[in-house]
């Protein structure tokens, strides 16, 4: 199964902005709704791997001048260097940040000797066992029922350069075989990564029965959205049908110990105490994203509310709010029959004119296992010129 619009209503499946200032700065301009949207230009489906049929989850932020991409579900024309068509997870970037004329991702990492995209965020020992185990089909398993797997799914991405890593959300399920409907949640995790070195996944629950997660399954994962601002990483966990949100906070150095965590409450203050959280704003299908927009002096959310084929845009003077109603930026292309287009995001390290033209990326299905990542060039207006 794609992880398509209900993995983010059930499992609050995710997304990311670009590294924003340390304070904004300028006026704030007040108004009641986001600014205009002039135009929408759709670019065209993402180039990508020859290898690749389809993609989704369309996570990005930019470090050390590339854009770098995660995915979920990426299906494949040819076995990856495990000898599967299939990854959980997968990872492209490119060093053109201009994508006025349409985007292609050349480079994939991992890849095989063949050219075929691999998955990037690594197994552990217990996990690598679970999945050998359960391999195989019919009757030629060791462990009943065949083919079930753990697997990792991306989410956000947030750049940390005094560190000089990228902090990759992740989600762990457990499901059938690949394609199969259906699948329980394990919980969600940040690895790591620097360069020069492989994706890890550290201890951030020591003593738990996963301790490389950050939540277990029954936690609110914050993952729908994250960011920084200056030396402070802000990440959104959303929960029910209709995706609202809570915000926590953690020091972009500490974002891997939980004790460090503090969350957003009703009265304006950070608890250590998540239950003491509350929504601040609602989320989007597969994800949304969140970043600062130089000429708004103000942050902008993108995303695609479920079972629409629709992208809305908020903007708030800060990350907890508050936050403007939600309006239309455009109509995506329809779907195949009994499908829904999602994973609408901007990946604003493609912006240009201090944010006034933003990019915009969504996953389009075009039947059983196939589908296209769309690439949209949105020009929004003056503020308050509505």
């Amino acid at each position: 199964m794609l992880k398509g619009w209900s993995a983010a209503a059930v499992a609050a499946a995710l997304i990311v902005g670009p590294v924003a200032p340390a304070t904004a700065t300028g006026s704030v301009v007040d108004r009641a709704t986001p600014p205009p949207v002039l135009s929408a230009v759709d670019l065209g489906p993402i180039v990508q791997n020859p290898h690749v049929l389809f993609r989704d989850g369309l996570e990005s932020t930019e470090f050390h001048g590339a854009s770098v991409w995660t995915f979920g579900d990426t299906g494949l024309n040819a076995p990856n260097a495990e000898g599967s068509n299939w990854d959980d997870n997968s990872l492209a970037y490119t060093t053109d940040l201009d994508g006025a004329d349409g985007l292609t991702l050349p480079h994939d990492a991992p890849e095989s000797a063949q050219g075929v995209p691999g998955e990037y965020l690594p197994f552990t020992r217990a996990e690598q066992a679970f999945n050998a185990a359960h391999s195989g089909s019919g009757g030629d398993c060791r462990v009943k029922p065949c083919g079930e797997q753990i697997a990792l799914w991306n989410g956000p991405e947030v750049a940390d350069p005094a560190e000089d890593r990228i902090l990759f959300f992740y989600y762990e399920l457990e499901r059938g075989a690949p394609g199969q409907q259906g699948w329980k949640s394990i919980g969600e995790g940040i690895a790591t990564w620097t360069p020069g070195h492989p994706v890890e996944r550290p201890i951030e629950s020591p003593g738990a029965k996963v301790p490389t997660l950050m939540f277990g399954p029954d936690a609110i994962n914050f993952s729908n959205a994250a960011l920084a601002v200056g030396d402070m990483m802000y990440a959104y966990g959303c929960t029910g049908v209709a995706v609202a949100c809570d915000l926590a906070r953690v020091p972009l150095a500490d974002a891997l110990d939980h004790a460090d965590w503090r969350y957003y409450t009703a009265d304006g203050t950070w608890s250590p105490d998540v239950a003491d959280a509350v929504p601040v704003v609602h989320g989007g299908s597969a994800g949304s994203s969140v970043y600062w927009v130089p000429y708004l002096h103000e942050y902008q959310e993108v995303y695609m509310p479920p079972l629409s084929n629709e992208i809305v845009e908020r903007v708030a003077p800060e990350p907890w709010g508050p936050w403007s109603a939600a309006t239309e930026v455009m109509q995506t292309l329809p779907p195949a029959a009994g499908d829904v287009d999602y994973a609408g995001m901007a990946h604003p390290e493609f912006a240009q004119n201090d944010g006034r033209i933003q990019y915009v990326a969504y996953y389009h299905p075009l039947g059983p296992f196939s589908g296209e990542d769309r690439w949209v060039q949105i020009t929004f207006g003056n503020p308050g010129s509505r």
